[in-house]
């Protein structure tokens, strides 16, 4: 893993600070940034139906750190890994959470993604929490909310309210 990629500044935060996107979403808040929170989401276990652990309440990195490791291309999620201590020997590397879902459906493969990104459809895999938990916080971020327009600021209320009523 190229600990470059893992420093640089994520897209939603150029284009804010570059005025590309009035409003984004972000798990990294910069300074210049002004946030608030959103959604807060557990990193879970995906294994195949079938694997022998797959009836566990929790699973710890140490249980599958062995296994074949399908690893999502997220600079924000594997810093997230690399702060509490996970360092996943990725075996494959891939960008399409539905892809690693039905990898790890196959039997090629485990993996630990964000619960919201694994779709509800997945019928043969199970996502299992990870002991110790972890969670990811995710935060609306605007370059100043003084300043946003009416509908930006429509836009963020009704994300908060989406995500109350969910």
């Amino acid at each position: 893993m190229d600990s470059s990629n893992i420093t640089s500044l994520p897209p939603t935060h150029h284009w804010l600070s570059h005025s590309v996107v009035d409003i984004g979403i972000t798990v990294f808040p910069e300074k210049e940034l002004q946030t608030f929170p959103l959604i807060q989401e557990h990193l879970m276990v995906i294994l195949p139906q079938s694997d022998p652990l797959h009836d566990q309440p929790h699973l710890s990195f140490d249980q599958i750190e062995e296994r074949c490791f399908i690893m999502q291309k997220d600079t924000c999620y594997k810093s997230i890994l690399l702060e509490n201590s996970i360092h996943p020997k990725a075996t494959i590397e891939v960008r399409d959470p539905s892809t690693i879902v039905s990898m790890v459906q196959e039997g090629i493969g485990v993996s630990i993604m964000p619960e919201l990104s694994v779709p509800l459809t997945t019928a043969k895999v199970r996502m299992i929490p990870l002991n110790p938990s972890i969670t990811r916080q995710m935060f609306i971020a605007v370059r100043n909310w003084q300043t946003i327009s009416p509908l930006t600021a429509e836009f963020a209320l009704h994300c908060q309210k989406y995500v109350e009523e969910s």
